[in-house]
């Protein structure tokens, strides 16, 4: 009985309930009385029952029917910030590598650590994002910059997000909350916003190297990717959400 839920084991009383009232009424109507009182007996059972019966059916109107109500809304709302998750941190990974793994692999190969540090390999934070994406100041923004910004929108959704941590699956929690203490996202930014020291007249500056060894980080960032969007495509998948982005997937696999 300790594996059975409370709403499971309310149901089977109800049953255990409905048959004692039908054997009682119905079964035993006509069968003579077994001792003194028992007829008196019988109409005690049946009334505990009708009771039951009673206070079942106002916590299934004033509790349950509510509460799944609730849970269907949450259900899609955090559905919607599931798909904002997986948003980020693809847009993350791309741009990280400048666009030299196209988004098609991304989403539907089990892509290497080595596939990840060759697209990163001569590229530079401070070039410029393959596909035009307008900054603050109206100029195409860096690789560095893009990548920040996509890991600001991920902090910010999955904070929004585990407001509803009570409802969400243990292992979307987990692997949601690996994608924000991934050590990429502190490592990136620091170097990116890293000035000149001037010191002594002189000016001393980080070397300028490519963004290939953060291969390691960005390949985690996409088995999460991997880990999140199977979770989401199975226990969301009655979601308006998850049906739009299952369509998405199954055109790119044609496409």
């Amino acid at each position: 009985m300790k594996h059975l839920s409370p709403n499971t084991i309310l149901l089977v009383l109800l049953g255990f309930t409905i048959s004692t009232i039908y054997c009682v009424e119905f079964v035993f109507d006509d069968v003579p009385e077994l001792f003194s009182g028992g007829e008196k007996l019988g109409s005690i059972v049946v009334n505990i029952c009708l009771s039951f019966i009673a206070a079942y059916i106002f916590y299934l109107v004033t509790y349950l029917i509510p509460k799944h109500i609730e849970r269907k809304h949450i259900e899609e709302h955090a559905a919607h910030l599931i798909n904002k998750v997986l948003f980020y941190i693809l847009f993350i990974v791309q741009d990280a590598a400048n666009f030299n793994i196209p988004q098609k692999d991304l989403k539907l190969k089990d892509l290497s650590e080595d596939d990840f540090k060759n697209a990163m390999t001569n590229l530079f934070m401070d070039n410029e994002i393959r596909n035009f994406r307008a900054g603050i100041d109206g100029h195409n923004v860096k690789v560095g910059q893009a990548v920040i910004n996509s890991m600001e929108g991920l902090t910010k959704t999955v904070n929004e997000l585990f407001k509803y941590s009570q409802y969400i699956e243990t292992q979307l929690i987990a692997d949601v909350s690996s994608a924000t203490r991934n050590n990429m996202i502190e490592s990136w930014t620091n170097r990116y916003r890293m000035t000149p020291i001037h010191f002594g007249g002189q000016i001393l500056a980080a070397a300028r190297t490519d963004v290939s060894c953060y291969a390691e980080y960005v390949h985690e960032y996409h088995r999460l990717y991997r880990s999140i969007e199977t979770i989401f495509l199975t226990k969301y998948a009655s979601t308006e959400a998850a049906k739009k982005y299952a369509e998405n997937i199954a055109n790119l696999r044609t496409s």
